[in-house]
């Protein structure tokens, strides 16, 4: 027994071992999974120091090393214990012993420590020493004392492993270690995970880490019928091997039935054979075959002229052909390590210098750094970075959360530093750098990032999980996302790709992934579950540390600073006139290189185009006492090229007179200029009125953590009682909400004794998100123009700020392309509700614009389902769907008036009714369906439908994209 080197203290006298990447957390007097390595009251031991299990001889061949020098003998040391579960390993009597019985009532062990071990291998004239039979990285302090003694012998040291060492082990066994054969056992995670309990990715980065410093390494696979001895997987190992060195050796070895696995039967040679035919393809050079035989497959040829170099059966080697590490016939160097003369053989050439050892471990890796804990108390353990990826402002309100739960909890506040970022100001080379980081996203459209994480996915996207393998080495994270299981496959679409690819690049989960359904309405209730099982993982992983510079209970998210506007303005006036002057120069530039002076900028929701209003016609006139109102907006001098079916964002701002009730209520003057910081997704110079107007979402619905925010600013107890209510009870807060629709600058007004100064207010109000419209029109007939139909709402900020505009007012918008479209090819079911009628208008026109045009005379069929309140007073666009009809362009339509009648009729019922006709056009193996219209309607339809062809066939409609829907 001897204590470890690799391992760090926790609290309640736990400790966290780092000498393998299952980084086990260990109790006080358990061992880890390894069953060798046991916490004894706050310090972990090496209970299996000195003591191996395993005594043996070995030729260096049986390893296998085959191109490590051949013909030597290894003195073989093992011990019990694994950090693997393999349900078919070959040696399970010595690796799974320690797991079933006491560590220290182990019998048949000798008494072995290094210098013995060293004496031994002299003893019995062996060139090296072989730590393998079970994992020798379990017991790294051990084979660490022998090989630096070995090494002063001259004698080689040599793993036999399954290559889960950290990235710590590395570094201290580096300088001493000559050559390693490392399992790579299969190139899948479903195979890691189910048959060995480990991860795929550290093995793959460590083949590569071994490589890179210089140690020799050979590679075996145990090729095992039915698991992982398909063609393309045996690709993807080659292939792998073949992408860091192809001098490097795979052994392709067979399996026989072995401990907990059975009735695999022994691997065909075919299949040996197989691998052997793919690993050439891959351009390996050395392929050897094992536990079969077939002596072809075991000899080492010249890559270059095909001579055969070593021959071998079993374990008998003749060197023939090889001379000072060269073929004999050609000259072409081999690679490998042969003899003492020729270790220059060896790529890369062998790493000894400790700096030269850290610097390929820790490579500098990002571009630039930003310190967000500057001026930290704490240790870099002990920081947090908080990231969010937002489409419309609900995660932010959920990464607010966090943080304020974070600060306040009595278990975190005074042992962690938490700061929150949005990722729109986050450079994402910085990721590697980072130590602990919790991401919440939601998923937007059909499956995308959202807009302010969309620099985030691309850097992901462009690192290869297997050569970059290690890029997030170091880092621990957690993710939890947001989304609606309506959605179908899309659902957590983005937090399934960013918690699978951090895991992939080498990153360590913290704590498992976190699901917020919006459809289940159970966000909240996700959320805290899953934030307190976080907090526990925090504190158990990362340890309790309280500092002794105690932040303040109030940690300020953001920092406001009143400007002297005079000043401001005049050098923002300066800053103006030079930018003017660029401006001048660019356009002098575009006119000189260009024959026309067209706009190339792409408008998103950070920088839209300033459009106007032309047009705003009220559709429902006949007094249903509802507004739905087209709108037409200009697009002239845009480079906006927009399709049916496609998306216009509105940026909308709040009327002045609610940004003047606001600024009363926080005893702020709207003139008043400021400067954020950080900015958040807030411009960093404005006034309070433009800050207030342009940014601060204060009449769309209330998310309820925010009554718990406010319970902290108001005195009154019964205020506060019922504040908390709302945040406690969900259904209470949404059977009011839904009752009411009332936005946060309602319930300031209501709760009198709110006490907020505008930094408080800033720091927890949702920011204005862009509202999302189907466009209606279709570009033949007016490409300078677009037009969108909007039902109007109680207190919609939207709907608001519509009913406000007036013709030639300026609008901020931007495009954005959708997969909704309707082919003019294929025969159609067109199903909406409502304003969800809108995208089809444009469908159709076009549809019309090509027949007038005669472009084409001809169109599928197509049957439209739509449905609404009642025929008088919303039915908007009827006479223009008569017209379409008239033309050909629709061959049928059903319509439900859900309150025209006693009893509600609605879609589904229509769709039931016409349920041979809809199996007809779909059994066309080019038929679609397109849906659109509110959530409800849709979960409605998909019911309907299921009811019509089944589950599973709907299923595959959606999967091949012939149902697709649009809702909200």
């Amino acid at each position: 027994m001897s204590e470890c080197i690799l391992y760090k203290k926790l609290d309640n006298k736990k400790v966290r071992c780092t000498c393998c990447a299952l980084k086990c957390i260990i109790p006080n007097q358990e061992t880890g999974e390894c069953g060798v390595r046991k916490n004894r009251n706050g310090k972990l031991y090496l209970e299996i120091y000195g003591r191996p299990t395993a005594v043996a001889v070995d030729p260096i061949e049986k390893k296998p090393l085959y191109q490590f020098y051949p013909k030597s003998t290894a003195f073989s040391i093992g011990t019990f214990g694994c950090n693997f579960k393999c349900s078919f390993c070959q040696n399970w009597d010595l690796s799974q012993a320690s797991k079933s019985n006491d560590i220290e009532n182990l019998t048949n062990v000798y008494d072995l420590p290094p210098k013995k071990v060293i004496q031994m291998c002299k003893k019995k004239n062996c060139k090296v020493i072989a730590y393998t039979y079970n994992e020798p990285t379990i017991f790294t302090e051990y084979a660490l004392d022998c090989a630096k003694l070995a090494q002063k012998e001259g004698i080689k040291n040599v793993y036999v492993s399954n290559g889960y060492q950290t990235v710590e082990t590395i570094e201290l066994l580096a300088p001493y270690l000559d050559a390693i054969n490392i399992d790579l056992k299969a190139f899948t995670n479903r195979f890691y995970q189910e048959l060995t309990g480990v991860r795929l990715s550290p093995v793959l980065k460590n083949i590569k880490r071994w490589h890179d410093l210089g140690v020799w390494v050979e590679v075996t696979t145990l090729i095992i019928p039915g698991e992982n001895d398909s063609e393309e997987e045996l690709t993807n190992i080659a292939n792998y091997i073949a992408s860091i060195n192809v001098d490097i050796p795979w052994h392709v070895s067979a399996y026989y039935d072995a401990y907990k696995m059975k009735g695999k039967g022994r691997t065909p040679l075919q299949s040996l054979l197989k691998a052997y035919k793919l690993g050439k393809e891959a351009g390996l050079h050395h392929i050897y075959t094992g536990n079969v035989q077939n002596d072809k497959t075991e000899i080492t040829y010249c890559p270059k002229c095909n001579t055969r170099l070593i021959d071998r059966s079993g374990y008998f080697t003749k060197v023939h052909s090889l001379k000072n590490g060269k073929c004999k016939k050609c000259g072409t160097p081999i690679k490998g390590i042969w003899s003492d003369s020729c270790q220059n053989l060896l790529v890369p050439k062998k790493v000894t210098d400790p700096k030269e050892i850290h610097a390929i471990l820790y490579p500098e890796k990002a571009k630039q750094s930003i310190n967000y804990f500057e001026g930290s108390t704490f240790d870099r353990d002990h920081q947090i970075l908080i990231l969010y990826g937002t489409q419309t402002g609900k995660t932010e309100q959920i990464a607010n959360q966090l943080y304020q739960l974070f600060i306040h909890s009595e278990r975190t506040k005074k042992s962690f530093d938490f700061r929150i970022v949005d990722l729109d100001e986050y450079n994402p080379e910085n990721l590697p750098l980072e130590k602990n980081i919790i991401l919440l996203t939601s998923t937007h459209g059909e499956g995308d990032p959202p807009d302010n994480a969309l620099a985030l996915f691309e850097y992901l996207e462009s690192k290869n999980v297997f050569q970059d393998a290690s890029l997030l080495e170091g880092l621990t994270y957690s993710i939890f996302g947001l989304g609606n299981s309506s959605y179908g496959g899309q659902y957590q679409k983005m937090s399934k790709y960013f918690d699978t690819k951090f895991e992939l690049l080498g990153a360590e989960r913290l704590y498992q992934r976190g699901e917020g359904d919006e459809f289940k309405n159970n966000i909240q209730e996700s959320f805290k579950k899953w934030f307190n099982n976080l907090i526990s993982s925090l504190c158990e992983n990362l340890g309790v540390k309280e500092q002794i510079n105690k932040m303040p209970m109030e940690r300020s998210l953001l920092k406001i600073k009143y400007l002297e506007n005079e000043i401001e303005i005049e050098s923002e006036n300066e800053n103006e006139k030079e930018k003017e002057k660029e401006k001048e120069k660019g356009n002098e530039m575009e006119l000189e290189n260009f024959s026309t002076n067209k706009s190339n900028k792409i408008y998103d929701s950070k920088n839209p185009f300033q459009s106007k209003l032309l047009e705003k016609n009220e559709l429902m006139t006949n007094g249903g006492g509802r507004s739905c109102l087209q709108l037409k907006l200009d697009l002239k001098n845009s480079n906006i090229k927009y399709n049916c079916g496609d998306h216009i964002g509105i940026l909308p701002s709040n009327s002045v007179h609610n940004i003047t009730k606001l600024a009363k209520i926080l005893n702020v003057n709207l003139d008043q200029k400021i400067q954020i910081t950080p900015p958040r997704r807030f411009k960093k110079t404005m006034t309070i009125r433009e800050c207030f107007e342009k940014y601060c979402e204060i009449t769309g619905p209330v998310p309820n953590i925010i009554f718990q925010t406010l319970s902290k600013y108001t005195k009154d107890q019964s205020e506060q009682k019922r504040l908390l209510e709302w945040y406690h009870n969900i259904n209470k807060y949404n059977e009011w909400n839904n009752e009411n629709r009332y936005g946060l600058i309602h319930i300031l007004e209501k709760f009198p004794n709110i006490q907020l100064t505008l930094e408080n207010f800033l720091q927890f109000v949702p920011r204005i998100a862009a509202r999302y419209y189907s466009i209606s029109s279709c570009p033949q007939y007016d490409s300078q123009s677009v037009q969108v139909t909007a039902q109007l709402l109680e207190n919609g900020l939207c709907s608001n700020y519509f009913n406000d505009l007036k013709i030639n007012d300026p609008i901020n918008l931007f495009w954005k392309k959708t997969n909704f479209k309707l082919n003019n090819n294929h025969p159609s079911i067109l199903i909406a509700t409502g304003t969800g009628i809108a995208p089809f208008r444009g469908m159709l026109r076009e549809r019309l614009y090509l027949k007038e045009n005669q472009i084409q005379e001809n169109f599928p069929e197509t049957f439209l389902f739509f449905g609404c309140r009642t025929h008088q007073y919303d039915f908007i666009y009827e006479d223009e769907f008569d017209k379409y009809s008239k033309h050909g362009l629709i061959t049928n339509s059903f319509f439900a008036f859900s309150r025209d009648q006693q009893n509600k009729i609605y879609v589904q019922h229509k769709l039931k009714e016409q349920k041979e006709l809809v199996q007809r056009v779909m059994k066309n193996k080019n038929g679609q369906i397109l849906v659109c219209g509110i959530l409800k309607m849709s979960l409605q339809i998909k019911e309907t439908l299921s009811q019509i062809f089944g589950k599973k066939l709907l299923k595959t409609f959606i999967k091949s994209n012939r149902y697709n829907e649009e809702i909200w």
